[in-house]
């Protein structure tokens, strides 16, 4: 079968029609996979520096000392004094907070007939700019069920150490998408992260 010019020249045309038509949402589905990607790998970072940060505390390493180990892993999603990494300290807080019983002689243990044991937060440090207050209280409130679930169900007199990070997540400049997903995306990302006291 004979295919004219006029044919081919027409289906070329077509082809081309066809994909720079497609051409924008092939550019939004990458751009949108690089984007998640980006924020999945921020919370991931968020979340292991809570947990180390609360892991190294509740071993009773210095808890300035912890901050600064942690925050130092973080870069370059936390950067803080600006070698190696853009200095970004407007855009998140870390807070830590021991949390211990009021009187710890007085502890009972709880049941029926005993008084639970009354705890507050006995410390408090508070690292980057970003503003925000930690969600458990500061340093000589009193913490509860409320603040940490169960606090009562543990054994009597424990201190836990808390780790808390916010931070405020903006879409990647390699991703010009920052109108379109903003609305979509949290205002900040919150982590926690509590342990107990490790005993020795």
């Amino acid at each position: 079968m004979f295919v004219g010019k006029k044919t081919l020249r027409c289906e070329r045309g077509q082809a081309l029609v066809e994909f720079g038509l497609s051409l924008p949402l092939l550019l939004l589905l990458l751009l949108g996979g690089i984007e998640i990607s980006n924020m999945i790998n921020h919370y991931l970072v968020l979340t292991h520096l809570t947990r180390e940060g609360a892991n190294l505390t509740s071993r009773k390493t210095d808890p300035t000392t912890a901050l600064n180990a942690i925050i130092s892993g973080a870069k370059p999603t936390l950067c803080e004094n600006g070698v190696g990494c853009t200095t970004n300290v407007g855009q998140w807080n870390v807070i830590y907070s021991a949390v211990g019983p009021v009187n710890p002689a007085g502890c009972l243990p709880p049941s029926a007939t005993d008084p639970d044991c009354d705890y507050v937060i006995v410390n408090q440090i508070t690292r980057g700019s970003l503003g925000k207050l930690s969600r458990i209280g500061s340093t000589g409130d009193p913490v509860t069920s409320a603040e940490i679930p169960k606090i009562d169900d543990v054994a009597p007199g424990q201190t836990f150490q808390i780790i808390e990070v916010f931070y405020d997540y903006g879409p990647s400049t390699l991703t010009p998408l920052e109108g379109f997903m903003k609305s979509a995306l949290p205002d900040d990302f919150y982590v926690r992260t509590i342990f107990t006291d490790v005993s020795s």
